[in-house]
């Protein structure tokens, strides 16, 4: 009978030592995974700081490229304003180079027409005096 007490003793001590080795193991599995979440919690956080860094960038290269193209539609803008006023000044010169040219041409034009009539109307008149 001592044996066989010897024997239960033997295996309870095996027990006990299985009990407090699962304990130890469930308690450092427990930290390890403490420290896991602690980890992703700081990794989240770094991540949204990441993003929000990347978002700010990216709106701040979007504004710079929103200028650029505002200051060359401007350019365009007074480019072509600056063509329509020289094309402007380019027309009012012609037309005012035609007007020139048309008081000096019209009376020699008219001359030369009332020249080449006055005999015919000279005619006329004596025709119509005579009658």
């Amino acid at each position: 009978m001592d044996n066989d007490l010897s024997k239960i003793r033997t295996l309870l001590y095996i027990v006990l030592v299985l009990a407090l080795l699962a304990v130890c193991t469930n308690i450092y599995v427990g930290t390890q995974l403490s420290q896991n979440s602690d980890e992703l919690a700081k990794l989240g956080v770094l991540v949204h700081k990441e993003m929000m860094g990347s978002a700010t960038e990216e709106a701040k290269k979007l504004d710079e490229k929103m200028d650029k193209l505002t200051d060359n539609a401007s350019n365009i803008d007074a480019r072509m304003q600056k063509a329509q006023d020289e094309m402007d000044a380019k027309m009012q010169k012609a037309q005012d180079e035609m007007v020139a040219r048309m008081k000096i041409e019209i009376p020699k034009i008219l001359d030369n027409y009332l020249k080449s009539k006055a005999p015919e109307i000279q005619r006329r008149a004596m025709e119509h005096a005579q009658q």
